[in-house]
C-alpha cells in the first residue's frame, strides 16, 4: 500500500509537496523501495492527485523472494498465438520459484509450546532511538565505485612538491584558478583579482596589474610591486596546505610564513610565526613611508603612483633602510597588505574598518574548535558522562554547579549542545571523511537531548528537554523552582532540533531528519502561541498583553517579563534572546510579519537607553529587515559591534535574502522563504 507522510515544516510553510513511501505487500519491506516505486508506479503530481489503482499492478510471484525487483507489472498475454513461449515461461517460472523458495522453507520440527504464565505481561512498546545504526540499513549494500585500470603515466607532472601530504591522498584539481602554482617550478603568476600573485625563491610577489592593449589583444602586466619574504630567505618551494573554490593556503614552512590567498579580497594576508623577521621589497622606489602611533598600520607610497597599506595584528617595527626595501625585527602575528586605489581616502576608511577581519578556512576553524571537545583534548574542560542521571556534563560543571551556565546540573542542555550539533553538521557536510571519523560522538551528543527510546539499557533519558504534553521544551535542569520548569530562549531550542535535522541530512539519516524537523516545528508553534504576544491577543490578561509583545521567561506556573540576565525594560534583550542565533529557520519562527513590526516598534524606544549593546541592536534591525530592508540595512552598516554568535556577514546575508516589495512583506501576511533553502 502507499502511505503519504507530510514533513511538519512543510505544513508550517504551506508547502503542498508530499513524500510517498511504498510498502510491499509480500510480508516484508522493499530494501530498494525507491527503485521499486519508480519501476512500478507513475509519479504522483501533487498531494491532491489520486494515485493510480493498485489493482492494476501485481507483486512479485514469490512471497519470500530476495530478488531486487520487488514488484512487476502484469500485462495480458495472448496464449493462442504464443503457446510455445507460454509453456517455456511456465517452466522457467516453476524453476525460479523452486530455487528461490527452497532455501526459505522451515525445517519440519515440533513447534515449541511455552509453559502457561499466570500473569502474562503485555508486549513491550516499540522503541525508537537516535542511534548511528539508522544509517547502516540504508547503505549496507553500497558497492565500491567502478574504476578503470590504474595508469602508469609517464607524461603527467608530479604534484608532490607543491601539495601537503594530506592533500596528496585526495584527488587534485587540474584546471583550478591556482594551477600555475602547481606546475613546473610553480613560479608563474596567477590572477586572484584584484592582484596577480607569483611565488618564487621563497617569496611571494604581489602585483596590482596595469593594462596593456592593442588591436590584436589586451592583457594585464605583472610587475612585482611588493615582495614579502623571510629576511634570511631560506631557499624552498611553497606548499599548498588547503584549497577551496575561492581560496588557497600557501606556506613556506622553513620561512615561518603562511599566506591566505582569497579571490576577490582587497587584502593579501600573511601569518608570521616564531618571531620571524620579514622583508618587503619592491622593483619601484619608496617615496614615503609612515606609520600610525600604535605601529599597526604603515603607508607606503611608490614612484609608480601606487599607495600600499600594511596592517598588522600587533605592533611591529618596520624600517626603510634602502630606497626599495622595508624590513622588520622579529614578529609573530598577522600581516595584511592592500593597495589603496587612486589613493582615495574614502577607500582607505573602508580598508581600515575591515583590516582586522582576516579570512581563515571555515573547515579548519570549526575542526580546530570542535575536535578537542570530541576527542577529549580540550585543556581544562571537556565532556564527561554522568551515570547518576544519565547524560553529558563538563569537567568544570561536574565540580561547580555555576560553571558553563549550569551545564553540569543539566541546565540549558539543548541550547548548548545544539550549537555543537550545528557545527558538527556543517563539518560532516563539507568533509564527509571528518564526519565519519566523529560520527559516534556526534550521535552521542544528539542523543543526550534527542533520545526517543525507553529501553532500560539506554544511556540517556527519553527527550530530556521536550515536553510532549506542552509541545515545547524546558531548560531548567536539576534546580528546584517554586514556579516549576521554565524556558527563556525559544530560538535556541528551535536551533537545537533544527541542528539535529541538519545532522541527519549530513549523514543521510532520514529518521533523525524527521525527528528533528518535527520537534523544531512543534517548538516553533509553541513559541508563536505562548511567547509571542500579539496586540489584541486574549490568551493572557489585558494588562499583560497591553504592556508586552514577548514573554521573557515562560514558567510552568508563571509568565515573566524579566529575563535571567536583564530587567523587563531591557526590551532589546527580550527580543534578541527569542531570535538568536540568526539562521534560515529564523524566518519560520517569525513568519508573521505584522507581529514582527509590532515587536520592533515596541522595542525601538528601549534602544535610546544609555549603554545598550551594539549586539542587541543588531537583532532588532534583523527583524526590521523583514519589512523594511533599506532602513534596516542603513542601521546595520552603522553598527560598531556584533553579538558573539553574529557577524556583519551574517546580517548582510539576512537582509539581502529578504523578499522585495510586493512579496508580501509589510502587508501583514505570513511570509516564509525557508522553502528556497531546500
Amino acid at each position: 500500500m502507499v502511505y503519504t507522510f507530510l514533513n511538519p515544516l512543510n505544513i508550517l510553510l504551506g508547502c503542498t509537496a508530499t513524500f510517498s513511501y511504498l510498502q510491499i505487500g509480500h510480508g516484508g519491506h522493499c530494501e530498494d523501495w525507491k527503485a521499486c516505486y519508480r519501476s512500478c508506479f507513475p509519479p504522483f503530481l501533487t498531494d491532491t492527485t489520486k494515485p493510480p489503482s493498485i489493482s492494476s499492478y501485481s507483486p512479485s510471484p514469490s512471497p519470500n523472494s530476495t530478488n531486487s525487483s520487488c514488484c512487476s507489472v502484469s500485462s495480458p498475454i495472448n496464449i493462442d498465438s504464443v503457446s510455445h513461449n507460454y509453456i517455456m515461461l511456465k517452466k522457467i517460472r516453476r524453476r525460479v520459484k523452486t530455487l528461490i523458495t527452497k532455501s526459505f522453507k522451515k525445517p519440519k520440527s515440533k513447534p515449541y509450546i511455552p509453559p502457561p504464565s499466570p500473569n502474562p505481561s503485555p508486549p513491550p512498546e516499540p522503541e525508537i532511538e537516535v542511534m548511528p545504526s539508522t544509517m547502516s540499513r540504508h547503505h549496507s549494500h553500497k558497492q565500491t565505485p567502478f574504476l578503470f585500470p590504474q595508469s602508469q603515466s609517464t607524461v603527467l607532472p608530479d604534484p608532490s612538491p607543491f601539495f601537503s601530504q594530506n592533500l596528496l591522498k585526495t584527488p587534485l584539481p587540474t584546471n583550478s584558478f591556482f594551477q600555475n602554482l602547481t606546475l613546473k617550478n610553480g613560479d608563474q603568476p596567477e590572477y586572484f583579482h584584484p592582484y596577480l600573485i607569483k611565488s618564487a625563491s621563497s617569496a611571494l610577489s604581489i602585483s596590482y596589474p596595469s593594462r596593456f592593449s592593442n588591436s590584436a589583444f589586451l592583457y594585464q602586466v605583472f610587475n612585482a610591486d611588493l615582495t614579502i619574504s623571510n629576511t634570511q630567505n631560506p631557499q624552498e618551494r611553497h606548499v599548498i596546505s588547503s584549497f577551496n573554490d575561492l581560496s588557497i593556503t600557501l606556506e613556506f614552512p622553513s620561512s615561518n610564513l603562511r599566506f591566505f590567498l582569497v579571490r576577490g579580497s582587497p587584502f593579501l594576508t600573511c601569518s608570521v610565526s616564531n618571531r620571524t623577521s620579514i622583508s618587503i621589497s619592491t622593483i619601484h622606489a619608496v617615496l614615503s613611508f609612515s606609520s600610525n602611533e600604535s605601529r599597526t598600520k604603515y603607508t607606503i607610497k611608490l614612484n609608480n603612483n601606487q599607495t600600499w597599506l600594511v596592517y598588522t595584528s600587533s605592533s611591529i617595527d618596520l624600517t626603510n633602510p634602502t630606497v626599495s626595501l622595508i624590513t622588520s625585527t622579529g614578529f609573530s602575528g598577522i600581516v595584511r597588505i592592500a593597495v589603496l586605489p587612486e589613493s582615495n581616502p574614502q577607500f582607505e576608511s573602508v580598508l581600515d574598518r575591515f583590516s582586522s577581519c582576516y579570512p581563515v578556512s571555515v573547515k579548519k576553524y570549526l575542526s580546530d574548535t570542535i575536535e578537542p571537545w570530541l576527542d577529549g583534548t580540550f585543556g581544562g574542560n571537556g565532556f564527561l558522562y554522568d551515570g547518576k542521571w544519565g547524560g553529558i556534563v563538563t569537567k568544570q560543571g561536574s565540580v561547580d554547579s555555576g560553571a558553563d551556565f549550569g551545564f553540569g546540573i543539566y541546565n540549558d542542555h539543548h541550547y548548548h549542545l545544539g550549537y555543537f550539533i550545528y557545527a558538527i553538521a556543517v563539518l560532516a557536510k563539507i568533509d564527509p571523511a571528518w564526519g565519519r571519523k566523529y560520527r559516534a560522538q556526534a550521535y552521542s551528543i544528539a542523543a543526550d537531548f534527542m533520545n526517543l527510546g525507553r529501553r532500560g539499557n539506554s544511556n540517556y533519558p527519553r527527550l530530556r528537554c521536550f515536553d510532549l504534553f506542552k509541545l515545547h521544551s524546558w531548560a531548567g535542569g536539576l534546580t528546584e523552582f517554586g514556579d516549576g520548569r521554565n524556558q527563556e530562549s525559544t530560538s535556541e531550542a528551535v536551533n537545537a532540533y533544527y541542528s539535529a535535522a541538519l545532522l541527519g541530512l549530513a549523514y543521510g539519516d532520514t529518521h533523525l531528519v524527521a525527528t528533528g524537523s518535527m520537534l523544531a516545528a512543534l517548538e516553533i508553534k509553541a513559541a508563536q502561541m505562548w511567547w509571542q504576544v500579539k496586540e489584541g491577543d486574549t490568551i493572557y490578561e489585558q494588562d499583560f498583553t497591553r504592556e508586552n509583545r514577548v514573554v521573557g521567561v515562560l514558567w510552568a506556573n508563571k509568565r515573566d517579563s524579566g529575563l535571567w540576565f536583564a530587567p523587563p525594560e531591557w526590551k532589546e534583550c527580550r527580543l534578541g534572546i527569542q531570535l538568536l542565533p540568526i539562521l534560515p529557520i529564523s524566518e519560520v519562527l517569525f513568519s508573521d510579519v505584522s507581529f514582527v513590526r509590532q515587536l520592533v516598534e515596541w522595542t525601538e524606544p528601549a534602544l535610546n537607553r544609555e549603554g545598550v549593546g551594539e549586539g542587541w541592536k543588531g537583532f532588532v534591525y534583523t527583524l526590521q529587515g523583514m519589512y523594511d530592508k533599506e532602513g534596516a540595512l542603513a542601521k546595520i552598516r552603522n553598527l560598531t559591534g556584533y553579538d558573539d554568535g553574529n557577524s556583519l556577514t551574517n546580517l548582510l546575508w539576512w537582509i539581502h535574502s529578504r523578499g522585495d516589495e510586493g512579496d508580501g512583506y509589510g502587508t501583514g501576511e505570513n511570509v516564509c522563504w525557508f522553502k528556497h533553502y531546500h
